[in-house]
């Protein structure tokens, strides 16, 4: 390693103090499986391809410590109209650390079946100011990301979240959080709150979309679409 005396003027050690500082905070944010014609591969946790469709763009990735007890490794793909989100595709791979023995638990969601993997289904509609959820949060690296981006969130949201549990006990999980803009769809929370029918009609339209969103393929397929102490879940 370069010493401090060798970069000569203070201008120079601060701008080598600089660089290593860089180094230091970008490498962990590397994320570990690589996306390639809209498609994520990972080799393992699972070891399989999240094939997305291709009106979704993706805008880019990020790992992170979630609350020092589980590893995240976010990406985020989008459908956007100039800066505004319409449609969001959030893909998470997530496990608790070695050092806990917590649990993911999703008992209270029914599932369904996604061509052989069983998703945990969860649907919400809220504010935008409900997506980041508590600071460092989930959904908080989210929102950080999209923005760093140069894309926002229309006021009123509807999402729906599928969570494919990897093994058993449940201590690693592939979620989606698939999500649209209100405003698209001609309604805002405020309906939705009075009435729970449509509420209802609509979420059963968002999870056929969301799962239309994206495809989960085994190493053999080709490449369309067609817990313990919970972390915070926007």
């Amino acid at each position: 390693m370069t010493s401090a005396s060798e970069c000569g003027t203070p201008a120079k050690v601060a701008a080598f103090l600089a660089l290593v500082l860089v180094s230091l905070v970008a490498n962990p944010l590397a994320a570990q499986r690589p996306v390639e014609a809209n498609t994520i591969g990972s080799k393992e946790l699972p070891t399989a391809r999240i094939r997305v469709d291709t009106a979704l763009v993706h805008i880019g990735s990020t790992t992170f410590d979630l609350y020092g007890v589980a590893d995240v490794e976010l990406h985020l793909f989008v459908e956007a109209q100039g800066a505004r989100v319409k449609r969001l595709l959030w893909v998470q791979f997530e496990g608790y650390r070695a050092g806990n023995d917590h649990i993911y638990d999703y008992s209270d969601d029914p599932i369904i079946d996604d061509a052989g993997h069983p998703l945990y289904v969860n649907g919400r509609f809220y504010p935008t100011a409900g997506f980041a959820g508590r600071r460092n949060s989930d959904g908080d690296h989210a929102l950080r990301l999209l923005t760093s981006r140069g894309y926002e969130l229309g006021s009123d949201l509807a999402r729906v979240r599928l969570v494919w549990l990897l093994n058993e006990p449940a201590r690693d999980e592939l979620m989606f959080i698939y999500l649209e803009d209100l405003s698209d769809l001609g309604v805002d929370v405020d309906a939705l709150a009075s009435d729970e029918g449509r509420w209802q009609d609509l979420l059963e339209e968002l999870t056929i979309r969301g799962l239309d969103s994206f495809d989960i393929l085994d190493e053999t397929e080709s490449a369309g679409p067609g817990g313990g102490e919970d972390v915070e879940r926007s």
